[in-house]
């Protein structure tokens, strides 16, 4: 694809680089970031034009004039990637191809970051590779010919991961739930309140014993007890694995 400019936006809180969460988006700062950025694109002939804000308003203002004097953008929305359908009717508004960028490898950090409601109106998606994720999207722009938007099915494949993790989460629930019915049947539920029973009375002693520092002449008369109860309790828990 021939260009001869391009913006690279960033938006909320990309102001703070270098001092924001630095084990996940590094030192260098968004003046080192703009530099690289600016210096790649000139040596692949290109000239690229730098612009951050924290204002939705003034972001989607930026991609509306966009098409009248840059060939592509690149953008990193920050936060806004997760939640801001107007940024991803902005996006899709003009004939400007965008990339979207992100610092960090958003598929591996909370769940809510794995969502990106702006992915499918962009040509392509680059995470995870610090700076250089700007260069890689440079690199696209410039070597492919005719880019596409990836289209709904991104977030759709986005979606479905969500509802797979929730189908195994309650999955995994049920399934212990059903196993410990099994095993109360088969065992005899008699036999696993014995144990509880013994496990809560050795958790009464030891917070007892704990909040009575003063009192070591009744402790040393409870010392006793608390062991038979030990063992009592340990050798419950025997035989209830020896039945598994």
């Amino acid at each position: 694809m021939k260009l001869k400019k391009i913006l690279v936006m960033n938006g909320p809180n990309l102001d703070m680089l270098g001092t924001r969460e630095p084990a996940v988006y590094g030192y260098d700062t968004l003046e080192t970031l703009e530099k690289t950025v600016i210096a790649y694109a000139a040596e692949r002939g290109v000239k690229a034009t730098c612009f951050q804000s924290n204002s939705e308003g003034k972001l989607i203002n930026k991609l509306h004039k966009a098409p009248a004097k840059y060939d592509a953008v690149i953008y990193n929305p920050g936060a806004h990637t997760h939640y801001s359908y107007a940024i991803r009717d902005a996006i899709a508004s003009i004939d400007t191809p965008v990339v979207e960028v992100h610092l960090s490898d958003v598929d591996s950090r909370e769940g809510f970051r794995r969502i990106s409601v702006t992915a499918p109106v962009c040509v392509a998606q680059i995470k995870g590779m610090g700076i250089q994720g700007y260069c890689d999207a440079v690199d696209y722009l410039l070597d492919v010919s005719n880019p596409q938007r990836l289209g709904d099915a991104v977030f759709e494949q986005h979606c479905l991961r969500f509802r797979r993790r929730k189908l195994f989460r309650g999955g995994a629930l049920r399934l212990t739930v059903g196993l410990v019915a099994l095993f109360a049947r088969e065992l005899g539920a008699a036999l696993i309140f014995e144990c509880l029973g013994s496990f809560a009375l050795h958790r009464d002693v030891h917070q007892r014993s704990r909040h009575a520092v003063g009192r070591r002449a009744v402790e040393c008369r409870r010392s006793r007890d608390e062991y038979s109860r030990l063992c009592r309790f340990f050798h419950n828990c025997d035989l209830l694995v020896s039945k598994l």
